[in-house]
């Protein structure tokens, strides 16, 4: 079977994740996703902001490595 992507956009969390939990049910293995948005390094975001997206991508690559997954080829923050 192949496996699912989830692309996490706003929700960067596990817990309370529909798209997450149906990629886990349906799938053997699922490949998360962050793409990071031109508009944050383009237009001007406030420092707070961009540092909480950046502690959140931290908090949510730690729940993942925690669970086990794998990094294969990802490109840490």
């Amino acid at each position: 079977m192949a496996p699912a992507i989830v692309w996490f956009r706003r929700n960067l969390r596990l817990d309370d994740n529909v798209p997450l939990d149906a990629a886990l049910r349906g799938h053997e293995s699922v490949v998360p996703v962050f793409v990071l948005d031109d508009h944050y390094v383009t237009e001007d975001v406030s420092p707070p902001r961009l540092r909480f997206l950046v502690e959140s991508l931290r908090e949510l690559e730690s729940e993942l490595a925690a669970k086990g997954s794998r990094r294969a080829g990802a490109r840490a923050l």
